[in-house]
């Protein structure tokens, strides 16, 4: 099984994987909703009643919050 256990987009991926594979019976490890990474999606993965319901939109299927990831922008240079 894939093994991520961060709340971002990195666990949105394993959550795709994870539904391809047909005899997976815990295929997910989760960390608690994080109110400083799920503010920055508009469509954070988030399980409802046991289940994570994957999106069906193109490629992830997350949406960026612009205004949060604004907020984290950090200079360099």
């Amino acid at each position: 099984m894939p093994h991520q256990t961060q709340p971002m987009i990195g666990h949105m991926a394993n959550l795709h994987i994870a539904a391809s594979l047909l005899h997976g019976t815990k295929p997910c490890e989760w960390n608690d909703p994080s109110s400083r990474t799920h503010a920055v999606f508009e469509n954070p993965p988030k399980p409802v009643d046991g289940l994570f319901h994957l999106p069906t939109e193109p490629g992830l299927g997350l949406r960026f919050n612009d205004a949060e990831l604004a907020k984290r922008r950090v200079s360099v240079g």
